[in-house]
């Protein structure tokens, strides 16, 4: 994947606002790594980078679907290298999001451009981290929330 960092041209006026690598964090740690695609991928829309945007989209869906692969892998009594899959998600996107668009960004705020709020960027995390769960609850790959509850509590456990 070529580096979307720097447009062909840029006019801070077309461009809009821009969502800083710090908001690709943020989104990856409260969706996924695709939440995170989802906020560098509207980036590279304003960059008018469309080509960009579908690549890196498709690039966090496989990081996804390959962390979860990862994930089911860990033994449940392995919480703690759970959350290290975790820490290594985002800072993997971290990593893309300042490789591919801090430079880009960096021209965008220089040029008087603007960073996008990251009220917006807390809702893509949750939105997408919610559709992440409920497909994976879809395709049986996962108990629906608060059905282990149920069944730890059950009378025959007593």
């Amino acid at each position: 994947m070529p580096p979307t960092d720097l447009p062909r041209r840029m006019t801070s006026n077309s461009q809009g606002q821009l969502y800083s690598v710090w908001a690709v964090v943020l989104a990856t740690f409260l969706g996924s790594p695709l939440a995170g695609g989802v906020v560098m991928s509207i980036n590279c829309r304003r960059l008018s980078q469309p080509n960009a945007a579908r690549d890196i989209l498709l690039w966090t869906a496989i990081l996804t679907v390959g962390s979860l692969l990862l994930g089911g892998l860990i033994p449940q009594e392995m919480r703690l290298v759970e959350a290290m899959l975790v820490g290594l998600q985002v800072f993997v996107m971290y990593f893309l999001a300042a490789r591919l668009q801090g430079r880009a960004i960096a021209l965008h705020l220089e040029q008087g451009g603007e960073i996008a709020s990251y009220w917006s960027v807390v809702v893509i995390g949750i939105v997408c981290g919610i559709i992440l769960l409920w497909t994976l609850v879809a395709l049986g790959l996962m108990p629906a929330p608060g059905t282990l509850l149920e069944s730890n509590s059950s009378p025959d456990r007593l």
